[in-house]
């Protein structure tokens, strides 16, 4: 009974820690404005402005109640965005909150379910404060319309954690929560299809055999979801802009990308918005080092599956929850920071599981206390930093274009601010920027 006790309470005192991080690192977004998508989800949506309209956010465009196509459907984001604006209208400092609160709950989740599957707790809490503390999800958190990651992540964990409880027990009501949370996870995003992969992967890593009517049974939200985008949209197509590049262009953009995304992880610095769409060839030496990334790393997958489960999961978790976001299937840039929101967590796993492993040795103990210890308040201070430019649109798009030089949209929308500002000052520097959005179109 003691035991049982002191257990309690050392996960109570896990997820404090996971909370008060959460919140002092992301205390000075909530000073924040509207920026990018925000005027259209949120700022300009008619549809959040009452419940009566609760109904048409599940037959519409995520945009439409700005008047903006997005050819998104995403009404659990919409809904999230009604519920908050019952709440505080448009103070913006609320919508911020909410993605703070919901961002700290999916580390939360991240910590049961590291648990449930490895009953380590110190494993468990590194991966999910390191995931709270890193700047690669700012975009996710400062960023009000960027929380359809962490509704979609908190609904995917939701699902999954239920689906091992009903394996487990039977109960019947585990299985009703799993089916209820990945038909919200895809109506949050539509990323929330990986879930059955997830799912093949929780079966082949732990040797879990796989009852069938149970998973079918499950898939049945797929109909459902297809259903309800076909009522709203007239067809399940995506818009032909996205197809122009071959499929050979994209494989080898995506290892490219997969390099970048490795060293962001490692090393979170000059982070920002609109990657855009670039081209990297079979010889280039981000491509050839992505594959090679790649490579090794499934042959490591695999070669661990039966030793170390903890990190053939954690490699296979990444490329999984990467999948949908490669560009395998064709998407509108080659990689974009909020993409890392779930994946990241295998990374940190993976990270979290060799530091575990050298604070078993004695003499090393103290250098891997001390390392961690300055990773998680690197980490917590660059995102702190990062938080800033996400504060102001002026300076936000102003450094934005640092980056994407050749952005109309950063143009465009920066042209748009200077001219609610004060039509009349910045008169010139409007026309200049809107010229300037024209020819990069």
């Amino acid at each position: 009974m003691f035991s049982k006790n002191l257990n309690k309470k050392f996960t109570l005192l896990h997820i404090v820690l996971i909370a008060v991080l959460g919140f002092s690192i992301y205390s000075n977004s909530l000073s924040g404005k509207f920026i990018w998508d925000d005027e259209f989800l949120v700022k300009d949506n008619l549809h959040i402005r009452s419940w009566a309209n609760l109904p048409e956010i599940f037959i519409k465009d995520i945009g439409i109640g700005a008047g903006k196509g997005y050819h998104f459907y995403r009404p659990i984001q919409t809904a999230t965005y009604m519920l908050d604006y019952s709440l505080w209208k448009l103070n913006v400092a609320g919508y911020h909150f909410t993605n703070i609160l919901l961002h700290i709950f999916t580390a939360i989740l991240i910590y049961w379910l590291l648990n449930i599957l490895f009953t380590n707790k110190i494993i468990s809490l590194s991966t999910s404060l390191l995931f709270v503390a890193n700047p690669i999800h700012t975009e996710a958190v400062s960023y009000i319309s960027g929380r359809a990651d962490s509704l979609v992540a908190i609904f995917l964990l939701l699902s999954l954690i239920s689906y091992i409880r009903c394996i487990n027990s039977q109960k019947i009501t585990e299985f009703v929560f799993c089916w209820i949370s990945y038909l919200l996870g895809i109506l949050s995003k539509e990323y929330g299809f990986i879930l059955p992969l997830l799912l093949l992967l929780y079966h082949f890593i732990f040797k879990i055999r796989l009852k069938i009517k149970k998973f079918l049974l499950l898939l049945t939200v797929l109909p459902v979801y297809v259903l309800l985008r076909f009522v709203t949209y007239g067809s399940l197509s995506v818009p032909p802009l996205i197809f122009k590049y071959t499929f050979f262009q994209r494989l080898t953009t995506l290892f490219a990308a997969f390099a970048e995304y490795i060293k962001l992880l490692f090393l979170p610095f000059d982070l920002h918005m609109e990657y855009g769409y670039k081209l990297f060839d079979i010889f280039s030496l981000k491509t050839i080092l992505g594959l090679g990334i790649i490579i090794l790393l499934l042959i490591w997958a695999v070669k661990e599956k039966k030793e170390n489960k903890l990190i053939s999961f954690s490699i296979f978790w990444f490329f999984i929850t990467l999948l949908p976001q490669s560009n395998l299937y064709p998407i509108n840039a080659y990689m974009a920071e909020h993409w890392l929101y779930l994946p990241s967590v295998g990374f940190f796993l993976m990270l979290c599981s060799g530091l575990n492993y050298f604070y078993r040795i004695k003499h090393l103990r103290i250098y891997v206390v001390v390392f961690s210890l300055c990773l998680l308040i690197g980490y917590s201070f660059l995102t702190f930093k990062q938080n800033i430019f996400w504060k102001d649109p002026i300076s936000f798009y102003e450094r934005t274009l640092k980056y994407a030089p050749n952005s109309s949209k950063v143009f465009l929308n920066l042209g748009k601010t200077y001219q609610l500002m004060d039509k009349d000052k910045y008169k010139e520097k409007v026309i200049e920027l809107y010229e300037k959005a024209i020819r990069a179109d």
